[in-house]
């Protein structure tokens, strides 16, 4: 028997966690990159499969180590898994018949680290890697700013094989524009970059491997790893497909988007969409299993069982059946079938006021409100430390933003909040919405 690990990395060395809200809308805690840790040696997927000694990838040291347990698998045994795996994902096995269509896939519908981390997990323990971690490129690219940013985060992350010209980046600051504030996105983009661009090392034959993060495909390779993603996802789609099938290549693009669509978001609703290869790893195995005679062939499961299949290249059909997999694991509220015309004719825009307050006034009543305060959260932050964040930090960046009188074309040259100032700021009310929270709990 021997211990399994799964080492995982933040490639944003936690700004995603303090920023990911403002630009985003949703609270992503990290940018995750994981590795399998077996044998005495760590194995992750980039540009192939990478082995180093544990903790001498060029990501460093991890962030969190997860025990997943012990495989009762010898070495050998695992070597030869590998080794399949490794003859059909290299750069230099890609048919030139469609070679272009599969470099321009292989960032987004072929194996990403994380899926490929899992696949391994499966296959030694039975066990899949958290939820938060697999789920992380369709919960990312929901939003408007992990759409924009995904061309630059592939390019990060995808490099050439040898003799293979590399393909020019994205500029990360065009990318970065797109977001609610360009600085903030800078700097997370930043981050990831230098990590994935760090130096690897070289020494023992070990070589560098770094792939696309922003894949929301699970690729699975045998039966182990297929019921584990089954169990994590409410509902679940599976497309049974051969690189050696005309009409899986049409149809798999068509996936690919509805996995971008349809996928989790916010980590509620969506499906969990797998792509099984019958030609890899343990794929025959797996195809035998659920009887799978001709390719391309979709399944579709709720609650773990199989509620439907779809045989053939069907686009309008396939969209139909993920449509209604997802209607029956998350059915609408009835309150959505009543007509409410005032209520749904009510804007909701933000509303944004064109004249600045006076902002002394303003703090005058947020000093008072919290000295009138009975019952304070000092585990946040005390009375006084609100009180000098609001008049230190807040109040002199309004007024230095808000001139009053308001110069002529000022609005085009607005200075954007740094992260102290809006990290201290959420410190701040957080502390200050306690109190009206609590109140309202004790009614």
């Amino acid at each position: 028997m021997a211990p399994v690990k799964l080492y995982v990395y933040d490639l944003s060395n936690g700004l995603a966690r303090q920023l990911s809200r403002q630009l985003t809308g949703r609270q992503i805690d990290g940018i995750w990159h994981t590795s399998v840790v077996v044998f005495g040696k760590e194995i992750f997927y980039g540009q192939g499969i990478s082995i180093t000694p544990p903790g001498r990838s060029h990501h460093g040291q991890p962030l969190q180590v997860f025990d997943m347990g012990e495989t009762s698998l010898d070495e050998d045994t695992f070597n030869e898994y590998l080794q399949e795996m490794r003859d059909h994902y290299t750069a230099d096995k890609v048919s030139t018949s469609f070679i272009d269509r599969k470099i321009r896939s292989n960032a987004r519908t072929e194996f990403n680290c994380n899926s490929f981390t899992d696949d391994c997990v499966g296959f030694l323990t039975g066990q899949n890697i958290p939820a938060f971690i697999k789920d992380l490129p369709s919960d990312f690219l929901s939003t408007p700013f992990g759409a924009a940013l995904r061309p630059t985060i592939d390019s990060m992350f995808r490099r050439p094989s040898p003799g293979t010209p590399s393909a020019s980046m994205p500029s990360p600051s065009a990318a970065a524009n797109a977001s609610p504030d360009p600085q903030l996105a800078a700097s997370i983009l930043q981050a990831v970059a230098s990590q994935a661009q760090a130096a690897p090392p070289q020494a023992n034959g070990y070589v560098q491997a770094t792939n696309s993060l922003t894949g929301p495909l699970h690729m699975i390779t045998n039966p182990t790893s297929f019921r584990a993603f089954l169990k994590s996802h409410r509902a679940a789609v599976a497309f049974f497909t051969s690189e050696t099938c005309p009409p899986c290549r049409m149809i798999e693009p068509i996936f690919e988007r509805l996995s971008e669509e349809k996928g989790l978001h916010d980590g509620r609703t969506g499906a969990g969409f797998a792509k099984i290869d019958i030609d890899v790893g343990m794929g025959r195995n797996l195809a035998e299993e659920w009887r799978i005679r001709a390719t391309p062939t979709f399944m579709f499961f709720l609650d773990g069982k199989k509620v439907d299949e779809m045989k053939g290249a069907d686009a309008n059909e396939l969209r139909t059946q993920v449509d209604l997999l997802l209607f029956q694991a998350y059915p609408p509220h009835p309150h959505t079938a009543i007509s409410l015309p005032a209520v749904q004719a009510l804007s909701l825009n933000a509303i944004i006021f064109a004249q600045a307050p006076v902002f002394d006034t303003v703090l005058a009543k947020q000093q008072s409100f919290i000295d009138d305060q009975t019952s304070w959260p000092s585990s946040i932050q005390t009375k006084d430390q609100v009180k000098d964040t609001l008049s230190g930090v807040v109040l002199p960046y309004l007024k230095a933003r808000f001139p009053s009188p308001v110069p002529d074309k000022s609005t085009k040259n607005l200075s954007s909040a740094t992260p102290a100032i809006l990290i201290a700021w959420a410190q701040a009310t957080a502390a200050m919405a306690w109190p009206c929270r609590s109140n309202r709990y004790s009614l």
